[in-house]
């Protein structure tokens, strides 16, 4: 696929150059064209290098990195090993408790959430004129029945 492309794009320039040709165009124009095609092809050139390179290296750095974190990973577990099965029992108990530990905070957070959302949405409710009309209403009704049952009296 590689030589085919390489091969197309030789026969572009030359259909290019061909077309220039036919049309009567000056030797140097030609000459021109064919040094900026040149020059665009090796700064193409060389920006593709500079990207393979850059991809090796995040590669390696990659595999660097995975490397290191398998090696942790193994130490810990040899650490864990090493210690034997009662505390590798201990430890896997306590693990335990410690995410069951994790799950009840973070539903108890979620929780505290959803209760501070409801207490703002109830602030900004008893903030809004509709409320303050509404409770202006029951005092003057509250109003309205004492006066009726002074009067009644």
């Amino acid at each position: 696929i590689k030589d085919v492309r390489a091969l197309e794009g030789k026969l572009a320039d030359f259909n290019l150059a061909l077309d220039k040709l036919r049309t009567n165009t000056d030797v140097t124009e030609i000459k021109d064209t064919h040094d900026q095609l040149k020059f665009d092809n090796e700064r193409d050139r060389k920006q593709i290098v500079a990207l393979f390179v850059e991809s090796r290296k995040f590669a390696e750095d990659t595999a660097k990195m995975e490397a290191k974190i398998q090696a942790i990973h193994k130490q810990a577990a040899d650490q864990m090993e090493s210690l034997g099965p009662d505390f590798q029992e201990r430890y896997e108990t306590i693990s335990r408790i410690n995410l069951d530990y994790k799950k009840d905070i973070e539903q108890k957070e979620d929780h505290l959430a959803n209760l501070d959302r409801r207490i703002e949405k109830a602030r900004n409710e008893l903030q809004s004129d509709d409320y303050k009309r509404h409770e202006r209403g029951l005092h003057l009704q509250k109003r309205l029945d004492a006066l009726r049952k002074e009067e009644a009296e």
